[in-house]
């Protein structure tokens, strides 16, 4: 499946489903904070799930996070 495909999936999903304002990266934020539970606050592990190449990059979409 190419990107377009993916975004354009998504769009009627959240067209059919009356959705208004959620970007797939909301959806990784909330999988991320229920892996942490899952995995005790394991970053390593978190980064791995959550498919960041850095810990630095995981540690910045996780103060993001925090920031929401």
């Amino acid at each position: 499946m190419t990107g377009e495909a993916l975004k354009a999936a998504w769009n009627r999903a959240l067209e059919r489903a009356a959705i208004e304002d959620l970007v797939l990266n909301d959806l990784r934020h909330c999988a991320a904070t229920q892996f942490a539970e899952l995995l005790n606050g394991n970053i390593f592990l978190l980064k791995l799930v959550t498919k960041h190449k850095t810990l630095s990059q995981f540690e910045r979409c996780k103060h993001q996070a925090k920031a929401s």
